[in-house]
């Protein structure tokens, strides 16, 4: 249970509340001045405090700022039954929960309690969960080194702290959502909303008014004013998911609202400026939509300002041992069993796949590997490996090239690749296996 400071130059006040708290399981620490209650503060933190307004010749409102300055994650409340209703508005602008009159019902204060005890384990819970959710958007959880992630990770870092729009391109599955919260996330715009929405997810009949808002009555069904997911994003960001899916009249509005930065909701006649900063991202090749006259190619200029292009795993082959490890103690841990190895030759069969699913496909194989591993080693039957490797022999066959030149180099390179697994993704140790130097290792892998 938790720990309460009760402050009251009356004796009796103090002791009567000391029995309530402590029927209820909670530490009770008394005091019947500001020095003795700051020592108390300072030598056992509490988490609840209850002041009297007068503490003899002394002011309550003296200790709550003083305990703000020592404690400032206490909750304070205070206590009078003299309390002016000035004294009360000074000590909430100082930093007091609330304000209880006595006499007090026994009852209502132990409610009180529970409920602030309550709601500050669902601040912890939200506190750890945020610290969670940051080490996952941390700039630095991006992994792999192979020389694709390397060149898109140089432009993330570019574009951090800029306003520029970015465009986000690759492959369904490559991870370009984790890169757009990262860029959110890790820049200026952090402490303000980061607004997602999948553009052809949304029926077009109400793509507007979910991007832009309406007012009551501006349509059939609209019954009161919506909030548009633009100004929700307000001094943020707003990721248009799939944008290539938007219908072309909709394309038209939304480069409207960027050139201008401002909209006016359906059924309103009064424009809302804003502040957003555009991250788009689309599994299509935007240059071909565009001579399609599927998409725009002025909202295309201003959506693509900075293009940063997400690899494909195939392009990221080196980087696969470091991303099953990560991946298997992230499932173990989530199962609550031990993290179990992997062999070399799963691994040497994971990185050979083609993975038409990219990053996406591999998290999904590794979750129920773990899932169904019993023992302390992943076994060919716990990956279907079976299923990857006729998969990945005849993607080989589909797609080896058939030139001397090309097929000896493409040799080379599997080889590297096997002998960087066997070393555990050491590119030293792997160019001293090979005789070769530490330069010559990343132009082979690089070719």
């Amino acid at each position: 249970m938790g720990h309460i400071l009760v402050v009251d130059d009356e004796t009796d006040i103090c002791r009567a509340m000391s029995l309530i708290f402590s029927e209820m399981g909670h530490t009770v620490h008394m005091a019947d001045n500001i020095k003795d209650a700051l020592e108390i503060i300072n030598t056992t933190s509490p988490d609840i405090a209850f002041f009297d307004l007068r503490l003899g010749q002394e002011s309550g409102i003296d200790l709550l700022k003083l305990s703000k300055e020592a404690a400032p994650d206490m909750t304070v409340l205070m206590i009078s039954a003299f309390g002016s209703v000035e004294s009360v508005v000074q000590a909430m602008k100082i930093g007091a929960y609330d304000y209880i009159r006595k006499p007090f019902n026994n009852d209502e204060i132990k409610i009180t309690v529970n409920r602030l005890f309550e709601h500050r384990e669902l601040i912890n819970s939200r506190d750890s969960l945020q610290q969670e959710l940051d080490n996952i958007l941390r700039f630095e959880s991006m992994v792999g080194e192979s020389p694709a992630m390397k060149r898109m990770k140089h432009l993330i870092k570019k574009v951090l702290h800029s306003k520029a729009n970015v465009l986000l391109t690759g492959e369904t599955g490559t991870g370009k959502s984790l890169a757009a919260h990262i860029i959110h996330h890790q820049g200026p715009r952090k402490d303000f909303p980061l607004v997602t929405i999948n553009c052809g997810a949304i029926p077009e009949n109400l793509l507007e008014s979910e991007l832009f808002g309406h007012n009551k009555g501006a349509f059939t069904g609209a019954i009161e004013n919506k909030t548009g997911l633009f100004v929700k994003a307000d001094k943020g960001s707003l990721f248009l998911d799939e944008v290539s899916e938007l219908p072309l009249k909709m394309q038209v509005k939304l480069l409207n609202v960027i050139q201008t930065k401002e909209l006016t909701p359906v059924g309103s006649t009064e424009p809302i400026k804003i502040d957003v900063r555009i991250i788009a991202a689309s599994n299509t090749n935007l240059a071909e939509a565009v001579q399609k006259k599927e998409l725009r190619k002025d909202l295309f200029y201003r959506l693509n300002v900075v293009e940063i292009s997400v690899p494909p795993l195939r392009e990221c082959r080196s980087d696969i041992p470091q991303l099953v490890h990560l991946y298997v103690d992230r499932f173990a841990k989530d199962a609550g069993k031990p993290s179990p190895k992997i062999p070399g030759a799963i691994m040497r069969s994971l990185q050979e796949h083609s993975w038409p699913g990219n990053v996406r496909e591999l998290e999904n194989i590794l979750e129920r590997a773990v899932l169904m591993c019993d023992g302390a080693t992943i076994e060919p039957k716990d990956i279907s490996l079976d299923l990857i490797r006729a998969q990945t022999a005849n993607a080989a066959r589909n797609n080896k090239p058939t030139d001397l030149k090309s097929r000896v180099s493409l040799m080379e390179k599997e080889y590297i690749q096997e002998v960087l697994s066997r070393h555990g993704n050491n590119k030293e140790e792997t160019a001293r296996f090979l005789n070769i130097n530490i330069a010559t290792l990343y132009r082979k892998l690089d070719h």
